[in-house]
């Protein structure tokens, strides 16, 4: 460890301290204490340790144990594992006996102290044993300690949190880790200490750069380089990753250069310190940096390059297992890859393995895996395992049975992205994980897919559908499987503390949005950041609590027979994997009693599905264009029918269809297709559109779908209407609402109008219905929210609404719409409200036509109140437009009815009981509500 005489110091003037007063139970043992001492020390100076050392500290601790003296008993095991600095795990064992060992709880600060260096240590000794995650929770531990207590002249940013925070950001969990660093950064010793400030600035850029941005990466890079006096360590460190970030954004002779000047600096560092570790370490990532960037110019020099990478790493980690010599297996063998070394690579990854898993035996042909019981938390066994199945493939005529091996190193790959997964604290390094995770399961898809036309094995189709759901909304049904555990658990603190911790988070988020800059943000990230890490001790011990819940987290999966059995009668089934290279599509098709299941991959060998996709959405959102290009949309709407129903479907269409899209699918509205060639002179009412022919329900994913229906509302009320009014001199400059509102057809509902439908109210209120319809403005680029009359409502907002509603509809712009993330998909205004609990919703893909929406909602209410599901009222409400003689043809195109689809479970048995209350003479009432509101209006408008 770095500055050992420091801790050696730190050690001996805590005890010195203490001595005086220290109270022995028994004056022998205290002699004896002396006594031992005086010996450890002769054999210190001397140099010996083993056997006879350990020995005589052995005893040390039981007299220590046996006198109550815990202070000096965590001292005494400090010392006796510093005489073991290059043995990890034997210094390892000391530490963790003697934390096995503890007689009592610790209360003094003093010992306190110690007991925190303890885990210091102990986190620092996991790491040199490849051991990131169990080194995260030492530091941890380190962390609570010193912030509960606040050690007096503790280098908290050297010794803490920069390791910490480097962890983290090796794990994958990089705002987690940028939330550390802004604590070292609050370390008073931090602003002269040129050195530890550089050492944060690098570590801050490389959580950038591990999160995908490079620029912001360069940025903090660039900004420690310019700090004075940088010694030639952390000069080096700044300068090789700089030169990675260049790399990557095409500088690559800057780069080069760059990593010249690195290996320059820590080889010079390395040669004045001989034996320092570190700087080995350090010049093993140049020196991999160097053979990446040499290996499409110089391969010679490039294979150089690694030999050094490799021969540095194995004198900072002489055991030879450590994550740091898999990092460089890892980048050799993907490089080895590229050009086509396909063996060569094989060997590579094989040697990762074993340098991160020391009881794996690879064998010559290649095709030995690990136990899935060997694998734990670690990104370089993610990388390792994906590029063995890559090579695995790239070997010549590979057969079924490498095929095989290949596809189960993909699966090893999930368990640790799992792992790694349940390890993370914030939702973005989450999203991250399982964007990187959806690229190497296309792979594996693929894989299934060449399997499956091998073999006609249908258990291909199940393994390669399981694969696809892993890397769909998994955030999204992680929460709605805590809505039922909620709702199981009933009055449960712990819940009810978590509830209140949301709010919190999004009431820190929305002040952080709206101070974007100064030092009041870095005191709202902390605040944040406090919260997040008490979300994820509140999790911890609901897991606990609840094993069962926690268990059932861990492994939710999606069975297609499952799923097939749990599909209302006489309803198709239809998910899509979107991928780089193939479009891949699953179909369950009800055949009396039983089903058919399907399996079909659409290659993608140029962007003209993404066009079209594109294109119908262009054209659908935008009146100008669907009116000017009926013959263009009837082709593009035609041809995309039959890409994307595949052609038994399209024989044979059942009468429901429940839907899982996926990427630029989110934003097409299937019942737009055209199931025959439409003739373009023809009336709108006359085209043969999919609505014509299906009832479309769409989903986030299978498993959130299933999620959906085994909820049950516990909510006491039936209906909430939140129709807010805009006034001219509203700062967000939002026009009024529509003055012909359809919602005067309502009743037997609690309305929140004009000025009454503020955020407070609504957050208050919206947990307490079971259908929450929203008659309002919203936006979906930017900052996605809605609007109520005080303020926004943001998806921070929405997710923390413990909401128990069988329906909500979204009567405003563009709430179905959002950014798509792969692997979890639109992050939209709809979306946020499933998050919270919602079983069913209606939501927008685009800017709609007031006068048709009214129109629209006019119908779907009514057929509500017959008892139809929502998805029936809405295709039915659809209908009834498309062919209504007082529509005039113009305003029939699919523009004006096209954009409102249903998301989530749609029930199928009428609820009836809970729709009565929409008529009778309460509509009187609410109408006249909304005519004073008009009235208030035309008077604003007047004046």
């Amino acid at each position: 460890m770095k500055h050992r005489s420091l801790y050696i110091l730190i050690s001996l003037a805590c005890l010195l301290s203490e001595f005086p007063v220290l109270l022995w139970a028994q004056k022998d043992l205290q002699e004896q204490y002396i006594e031992l001492k005086a010996r450890i020390s002769e054999l210190e100076d001397a140099g010996i340790a083993g056997d006879s050392l350990d020995g005589l500290y052995s005893r040390l601790l039981e007299i220590l144990r046996q006198g109550d003296q815990l202070k000096l008993y965590f001292d005494a095991a400090w010392d006796w594992q510093a005489n073991y600095f290059d043995e990890s795990e034997h210094a390892l064992g000391i530490l963790d006996s003697s934390l096995q060992h503890i007689w009592r709880k610790p209360t003094e600060k003093a010992t306190l102290e110690s007991l925190m260096w303890i885990y210091i240590n102990r986190g620092y000794l996991l790491f040199q044993s490849g051991r990131v995650l169990e080194a995260v929770k030492a530091y941890e531990e380190a962390a609570r300690l010193h912030e509960k207590y606040h050690f007096e002249g503790f280098p908290s940013a050297d010794y803490l949190y920069l390791p910490l925070g480097a962890h983290y950001t090796r794990l994958g969990d990089n705002e987690k880790a940028r939330a550390v660093y802004l604590k070292a950064l609050q370390d008073p010793s931090v602003e002269t200490n040129y050195e530890t400030l550089a050492g944060i600035y690098n570590n801050i850029g490389i959580s950038y750069w591990n999160a995908g941005d490079n620029e912001e990466a360069i940025r903090w890079y660039r900004k420690g380089l310019t700090l004075a006096h940088l010694p030639k360590g952390k000069k080096g460190l700044l300068l090789s990753a700089l030169a990675q970030s260049l790399a990557e954004m095409g500088h690559s002779r800057e780069a080069l250069k760059r990593v010249g000047q690195a290996v320059k600096e820590l080889e010079a560092w390395f040669h004045e310190e001989e034996g320092n570790t570190y700087a080995a370490a350090q010049l093993a990532g140049a020196y991999t940096r160097k053979g990446e960037l040499l290996a499409g110019q110089e391969p010679a020099a490039s294979a150089q390059a690694f030999e050094k990478a490799l021969h540095y790493s194995r004198l900072a980690y002489p055991s030879g297992y450590h994550r740091e010599i898999a990092k460089i297996f890892i980048k050799r063998g993907q490089i080895r890859l590229e050009k086509g070394e396909s063996q060569k690579a094989l060997g590579d990854f094989d040697a990762a393995l074993k340098s991160l898993l020391p009881h794996f035996k690879p064998q010559k042909h290649g095709q030995t895996l690990p136990d899935s019981t060997q694998l734990y938390a670690e990104n370089a066994l993610f990388e390792a395992l994906e590029g063995k199945a890559d090579a695995l493939l790239s070997l010549p005529q590979p057969d079924a049975e490498k095929l095989q091996t290949a596809l189960q190193a993909h699966q090893l790959a999930d368990v640790v992205q799992n792992l790694l997964y349940q390890s993370y604290r914030y939702s973005s390094s989450k999203l991250l994980l399982q964007e990187q995770g959806r690229r190497r399961s296309e792979k594996a898809i693929a894989l299934c897919y060449r399997l499956f036309e091998l073999t006609q094995d249908d258990e291909y189709i199940f393994m390669a559908f399981e694969i696809a759901e892993q890397h769909k909304a998994r955030l999204l049904r992680e929460s709605l499987h805590e809505n039922l555990v909620r709702s199981h658990a009933g009055d449960s603190e712990l819940f009810r503390q978590k509830t209140e911790l949301q709010k919190q988070q999004a009431f820190i988020e929305r002040q952080m949005r709206s101070q974007p800059e100064g030092k009041e943000n870095t005191s709202l990230q902390q605040q944040h950041d406090q919260i997040v890490e008490e979300l994820y001790q509140i999790n911890l011990q609901i897991a606990e609590k609840y094993p069962r819940y926690a268990n059932s987290i861990k492994e939710l999966s999606t069975s297609l027979q499952k799923l097939s059995k749990q599909l209302p009668p006489q309803t198709g089934f239809l998910s899509y994997f979107f991928g780089q290279n193939s479009l891949y599509t699953w179909l369950i098709l009800p055949e009396g009693r039983e089903v058919a299941y399907h399996f079909s991959q659409t290659p993608l060998t140029s962007n003209e599905l993404k066009e079209k996709v594109n294109t119908l959405f262009d054209m659908l959102s935008r009146r100008d264009q669907l009116s000017g290009k009926r013959a263009s949309f009837s082709q593009l709407a035609e041809h995309t029918y039959e890409q994307l129903y595949p052609e038994v479907l399209r024989k044979t269409l059942p009468p429901n269809m429940l839907i899982i899209p996926d990427g630029l699918l989110y934003y097409l509205p299937f019942e737009i297709l055209l199931t025959e060639e439409a003739d373009t002179a023809a009336l709108w009412q006359d085209w043969p559109f999919l609505l014509e022919e299906q009832q479309i329900q769409y989903a986030y994913s299978a498993g959130v779908w299933l999620e959906q229906k085994a909820m049950q509302s516990q909510a006491p009320e039936r209906l909430l209407v939140v129709a807010p009014s805009f006034s001219p001199n509203d700062p967000r400059a939002l026009p009024p609402l529509s003055q012909d509102d359809y919602l005067t057809e309502l009743a037997g509902a609690e309305i929140m109008s004009e000025e009454a439908a503020s955020l407070s109210a609504f957050r208050q209120m919206a947990a307490r219905y079971r259908l929450i319809h929203l008659h309002t403005h919203a936006l979906s680029e930017g900052v996605p929210r809605i609007e109520l009359s005080d303020s926004s409502l943001f998806l921070s907002d929405i997710y923390a609404l413990p909401l128990q509603s069988e329906l909500v509809v979204l009567s405003a712009c563009q709430t179905g719409s959002g950014e798509v993330l792969e692997g979890e998909g639109a992050m939209s205004l709809a979306r946020a409200f499933s998050y919270a609990g919602t079983q069913n919703l209606i939501a927008s893909l685009w800017k709609v036509n007031e006068k048709s929406t009214a129109r629209l909602f006019d119908g779907f209410y009514q057929y509500l109140e017959k008892g139809c599901s929502p998805g029936q009222s809405l295709r039915r409400a659809k209908l009834d437009y498309l062919h209504d003689p007082s529509v005039e043809n113009w305003e029939k195109s699919p523009y004006y009815w096209a954009a409102f689809i249903p998301i989530g479970y749609n029930r199928q048995e009428p609820r009836h009981w809970w729709w009565l209350a929409l008529t009778g003479a309460c509509a009187l009432g609410l109408a006249a509500l909304l005519r004073r509101k008009n009235k208030k209006n035309a008077m604003r408008q007047r004046a």
